[in-house]
């Protein structure tokens, strides 16, 4: 009798893969399985079950195996859950640099405008200001609130057998 149980938890985009339990890890593979859920909870009816479903059989059959035609044909069980967890609130210090925008320097000049009627330069003062710079002037320190999810697919497959008493 094999069991197995293999638990996915998904963090950002990232999956870790642990596996439980192998009893007769050298038992003869499987070929044929059927898919139930282990969780009454879950409606095999609904989109999000079917899903899931489809990402399961898509794995069994990339590892050989292929869907019983009748449920008493099955060599093995595949017990299907899924879910997500309750919100985790955890908080977080962020540092923040902080820039300031400087207005540049105002001076004045004095500059030629124009020439009068017996060829002296006339003058003007005029204002000119630098351009504007940015500078770094310290950090902002803040606490940051992070709401996670951890999302869940368990599977436990078992050999296709009535139980036995005991």
């Amino acid at each position: 009798m094999a069991v197995l149980v293999v638990a996915l938890t998904s963090c950002n985009s990232g999956y870790r893969v642990k596996v439980d339990a192998v009893s007769r890890p050298q038992a003869e593979p499987a070929i044929a399985y059927r898919i139930k859920t282990s969780n009454p909870d879950l409606d095999p009816d609904s989109l999000r079950y079917k899903e899931a479903e489809r990402f399961v059989k898509t794995a069994l059959s990339g590892k050989g195996l292929y869907e019983a035609p009748k449920p008493e044909m099955a060599d093995m069980v595949v017990n299907l859950d899924y879910g997500i967890s309750p919100p985790k609130v955890s908080q977080q210090m962020r540092r923040e640099p902080i820039f300031a925008t400087i207005p540049g320097a105002i001076s004045t000049q004095v500059v030629q405008v124009g020439v009068d009627k017996s060829g002296n330069p006339i003058y003007s003062t005029i204002t000119v200001q630098e351009p504007s710079r940015t500078e770094y002037i310290g950090d902002r320190e803040y606490m940051e609130t992070i709401v996670t999810y951890e999302k869940y697919l368990r599977l436990t497959a078992r050999e296709n057998k009535p139980a036995a008493e005991g």
